[in-house]
C-alpha cells in the first residue's frame, strides 16, 4: 500500500513538473505571439521608362533602377549628388549583357535601399 501511495505522489510530482515546464514554454511565446508581423522590404522596380515618375518608399524597401547601357562604348550610369541622407547603395551596380556578342549593349542595375 505505501508503494501505490508513494507512486501516486511521485506521478503527481512528474505531472506538475511537466505542467510548469510547459507553462514556461508558452509564457517564452507570449512576446512573439504579440509582436507585429515583420513585413519583408517592398522592391521597386524602375526603368528610363519611369523618368519623371514619383514612388513611394518605406524605410527598409528596397529600389531597383534598371537602365540600358553599353559599358563598352563609354555608355554607363553613376549615381550622382549626395542620396546619403535617404538611400543606401547595396553593392556595385550589376551590368547584364544583352547578347554574347562583343560590345553589345545591355542594363545595368542598381539597388539601393531607403533609410531616411
Amino acid at each position: 500500500m505505501v508503494i501505490g501511495v508513494g507512486s501516486n505522489h511521485i506521478e503527481d510530482r512528474v505531472f506538475r513538473h511537466q505542467m510548469h515546464l510547459i507553462s514556461a514554454f508558452l509564457l517564452m511565446l507570449t512576446p512573439l505571439a504579440c509582436a507585429p508581423l515583420s513585413n519583408s522590404p517592398k522592391i521597386v522596380k524602375v526603368t528610363e521608362e519611369n523618368n519623371g515618375s514619383t514612388v513611394d518608399l518605406d524605410i527598409g524597401d528596397r529600389l531597383e533602377i534598371t537602365l540600358e547601357s553599353n559599358p563598352t562604348t563609354g555608355y554607363q550610369w553613376e549615381t550622382i549628388g549626395d542620396i546619403s541622407s535617404y538611400l543606401h547603395q547595396l553593392g556595385e551596380p550589376v551590368y547584364e549583357p544583352s547578347g554574347e556578342r562583343i560590345g553589345s549593349g545591355g542594363k545595368t542595375i542598381f539597388t539601393f535601399e531607403a533609410i531616411g
